[in-house]
Formats: structure tokens, sequence, C-alpha cells
């Protein structure tokens, strides 16, 4: 039997986001109803990588540019690892890729590998947030946030950094539900390779009130975790309103606490 400090919810999961480059307007085909995501995920980590908070990597790959702001734009064709718009479409043309974070991510940068040779045309890139309210049931911009390629060198790899506020990927806060993108616009003479999104995983922030006031409060220094665990439903404490922070895990506390956290299973 377990010791009583923790009572698991044995179904839970653990809690783990310049002006617009181009044209400087509202992106219609995201505002309404966001594009259908068409990521093929059948060669992508399913976890988003490794557990803990350190920096990981994820590669957005040039075919993933799929959402077209203008209409009857064609999709990107290939050529030297590289992918650019049709010649004789309209130049330049904004392509849209999704961020697939987990909620909870904090985006660090985003670097962009493109080949920029061309006398005209520079490669504008932007890192967008979308916002739905439900409650009425309306679409907004939040933010745009820019970066480019510069000048007629060739191969470049334009940089963003992302300040923390404006990184945290939380894709439901109270009424609103967002959406992030990437956005790059092509034109005949230019072409791009993906983005890399560097971030890691965050814990929740504390809340205002203890949920185990007797012996963990707002004060103590495990506060933050012991709510994000509480919040996860990963323990209900010792007793109402008692953590028990000093009481040792058993090994079977201990493998119920991992099943649950990860969401450990075996195959059918």
């Amino acid at each position: 039997m377990l010791n009583s400090m923790f009572k698991f919810a044995a179904g839970a999961v653990l809690a783990v986001a310049f002006a617009l480059p181009a044209a400087a307007q509202e992106d219609p085909n995201l505002t309404g109803a966001p594009p259908a995501q068409q990521r093929n995920d059948s060669d992508q980590p399913q976890s988003f990588g490794a557990f803990g908070s350190g920096v990981q990597e994820w590669w957005i790959a040039a075919p993933e540019f799929t959402a077209l702001l203008t209409a009857g734009s064609p999709p990107l064709s290939y050529a030297g690892f590289h992918y650019y718009t049709s010649a004789g479409s309209a130049n330049p043309v904004g392509y849209f890729a999704q961020l697939p974070l987990p909620s909870g991510a904090q985006i660090a940068s985003i670097q962009c590998y493109v080949n920029d040779s061309s006398a005209t045309h520079d490669v504008p890139f932007s890192f967008q947030k979308y916002d739905h309210n439900t409650t009425s049931n309306t679409p907004s911009t939040t933010f745009a946030l820019g970066f480019s390629s510069t000048g007629a060198t060739g191969y470049q790899q334009p940089s963003l950094n992302v300040s923390a506020a404006d990184g945290a990927v939380r894709y439901t806060v109270g009424a609103d539900h967002y959406l992030y993108y990437i956005r790059a616009d092509l034109a005949s003479d230019t072409s791009l390779r993906g983005c890399n999104v560097r971030w890691s995983r965050t814990v929740s922030p504390a809340p205002v009130s203890a949920t185990f006031p007797n012996d963990v409060p707002t004060t103590s220094g495990f506060f933050r975790f012991v709510e994000a665990m509480a919040a996860s439903g990963l323990t209900g404490g010792c007793a109402t309103g008692s953590f028990c922070p000093n009481d040792a895990v058993t090994r079977g506390q201990m493998a119920v606490f991992l099943s649950v956290a990860l969401g450990l299973h075996f195959p059918q």
C-alpha cells in the first residue's frame, strides 16, 4: 500500500509559447479558421525530445511552409536542398509554418537557413502569435517579430532572439486560444532550407495561494515545484493542507510517480 504522503491520480499526465514582413496586413487565412496542420509526424520525435529544462532544438523544414498568404500562390519548388517559389509568381510570396511545440515550452531563438543571392529581394521572416477569443469570438494578431537576410551574399542564417515574455508558449489562457507561426517571404530568386527553433521546457509559474499551506507555504523554496506537481494531479499531499515534504518515498511510490508523470504504458 502506498504511503499516505501521496494520493496519485492514475490517469493524470505531467503538465509539462519589426512589423510584419512584406504586406503589413492581418493574414486572412490565419485570423479566421487557421490552416490545417499539414505536418507528417511519422518521422518526428513525438515526445518533442528529452524531458528536463535543457535547451532543445526543433527543425522546421522548408516543405512545411505550406500556408499561403496570397490566394493562388504556388507551392514551393525544390532545387539543391533549398525551396523557392515558382518562376512567374508574385514576388515575394508569404509562406507559413506552424510551431508545434508543447504548451509550457520557452522559445529562446529562431534561426533560418536561406540562399539570398538576389540583388532585388531579401528573405524577411517573422515569428507570429495569433489569438482567438472564444468569449467575443474575435481573432487577432498578438505580435509579429521580424528578422531578415540582407544583401546578396548567398547562403545566410538570419536569426531572432526571443524574449522570455514573447517566447512563452501557452495555447489556452482563459478565453484566449493561441497559435504560433513562422512566416517566410520568398521570391523566385531566393530560397529557404528551413528554420531551427531553440527551446526548453519550463515548470508552471507559482500560483498566488498554497495548496499545502501547513508545510509548503508560498515562502517555501519548494513552493513552485510542489504546486506544479499538485496541479498536474501527481499528488494530493498527505493530509488536508499538508504535503509532508520531509517524508521518505518508497520504491513503490516512485514507480507510480514516474509512470503517471511520464505517461508510461505497454502496447496491447
